[in-house]
């Protein structure tokens, strides 16, 4: 719809100047885990999570804030849906 690249290819390159790979958790179900893997081939495979059912924001948010938890006791999170259309984004990574 907007460029070349699908949302959630363009919400990764958007933390990438501040968020290494290794540190990005998509959170998924399993239909689409195959396809966010292709999109994303640089992402270890380990960091796709695909719910087995979706049980919506909520569950995936507190998922997601458990898996930083477990890697890092000060680690910090933030919640990037794929379909938020942020155009500056270099004003986006100074934030």
């Amino acid at each position: 719809m907007l460029g070349d690249k699908s949302f959630l290819q363009q919400t990764v390159e958007r933390v990438l100047p501040v968020v290494p790979f290794k540190n990005i958790f998509i959170i998924t179900n399993e239909a689409q885990a195959a396809e966010v893997r292709k999109q994303l081939p640089k992402l270890p495979k380990e960091n796709v999570i695909a719910e087995p059912v979706g049980r919506d924001t909520c569950a995936a948010v507190t998922l997601g804030a458990a898996l930083v938890g477990a890697r890092s006791t000060t680690g910090v999170m933030a919640v990037l849906p794929a379909d938020h259309v942020i155009p500056k984004t270099k004003n986006f990574s100074k934030c």
